[in-house]
């Protein structure tokens, strides 16, 4: 009781403690006065421990006082360094987990394209030898084949989204979409789709990603449609302080709210391959992909009142 406070602080915050106040009684110039900071303290015995300090004024007939609060934060410090480090393993972790699967993916795609080419030549070769039942089976042995092989791409371009980093360029977004559009025009002639836009941007980011990102979002807007509709398309974009903010509207089928958010989870389908073919990996890909560019993605729908699926970017100036 009646020292400074500074006894309770070792070197260098003790020589300094009492030129933060002298400085600010000269000058008004605020370093910890009203502002506080985290400091190391000291015991009785010596030892020292992290705390943080807080120093408020007053006046006492117009005399300046000063009332300190000292925290001891010792376990908050603790409580820090271990989110650190889990979270350093967790990261880690999430690195190995995408490395072993983007390789057991692609080792796997090598044996099932093999699978699919000889169930080519077996139905070309030997098709005009088997029964009606054998070449069935043939066709459904290739079709097997066929939907694995695409879902292995899939689980590879997830896997190296982990793992692998992209230039990022400045490019015409209504450039993207205009290969994106070609990529898909076999599908769009198919379907006599109709896919429309606004004034698009020019941003920086991943020209292959953001046009990845694009023809999923698009060619399920396409496939997504109730039997007999014209599926419609519109792509718009626009500009916030720090993000660009690009939306794909259609007039699918929709999607009930109460799976807005796992329809981004992998594997995840609402649908049998019957009704809608694919893999399941499209939108867990598109979630991946903006992730990767600092957004966000979501989705605005209901049943049999089509979807919008919001996604962001963040922005980059050409002058950084």
């Amino acid at each position: 009781m009646g020292q400074n406070v500074k006894m309770l602080m070792p070197e260098p915050f003790h020589a300094e403690h009492d030129g933060y106040l002298g400085n600010y009684l000269r000058s008004g110039e605020r370093k910890i006065i009203g502002i506080g900071r985290e400091v190391e303290g000291r015991r009785q015995d010596g030892t020292t421990f992290p705390m943080e300090l807080s120093v408020g004024e007053a006046r006492h007939k117009n005399e300046p006082l000063f009332v300190g609060i000292i925290r001891d934060v010792t376990k908050r410090r603790q409580a820090d360094e271990q989110r650190d480090l889990l979270m350093k393993r967790l990261t880690e972790l999430d690195i190995e987990r995408g490395h072993f699967a983007h390789v057991a993916a692609h080792d796997l795609g090598q044996s099932v394209r093999m699978v699919s080419s000889f169930c080519g030549l077996l139905s070309a070769s030997y098709g005009d030898r088997l029964d009606e039942r054998g070449r069935e089976y043939i066709a459904l042995m290739g079709s097997a084949a066929g939907t694995m092989r695409a879902l292995l791409d899939d689980l590879v371009e997830h896997g190296r989204l982990d793992i692998e980093k992209e230039n990022e360029s400045w490019f015409d977004t209504h450039k993207s979409l205009g290969v994106v559009l070609e990529n898909l025009s076999e599908s769009i002639e198919a379907s006599h789709a109709v896919v429309t836009h606004d004034e698009l941007p020019t941003i920086c980011a991943s020209q292959v990603r953001f046009a990845r990102l694009l023809q999923n979002l698009i060619g399920n807007a396409i496939k997504y449609v109730a039997s007999g509709v014209v599926p419609r398309v519109h792509v718009s974009a626009k500009t916030a302080p720090d993000e660009w903010i690009f939306r794909v509207a259609d007039n699918g089928i929709g999607i009930n709210p109460m799976y807005h958010s796992r329809i981004f989870e992998p594997f995840k389908r609402l649908h049998t391959a019957s009704q809608y073919a694919g893999t399941g990996m499209g939108l867990a890909i598109c979630k991946k992909i903006v992730q990767g560019f600092g957004g966000r993605l979501s989705v605005e729908s209901s049943l049999s009142q089509g979807s919008t699926f919001v996604f962001s970017i963040r922005r980059v100036w050409e002058d950084v």
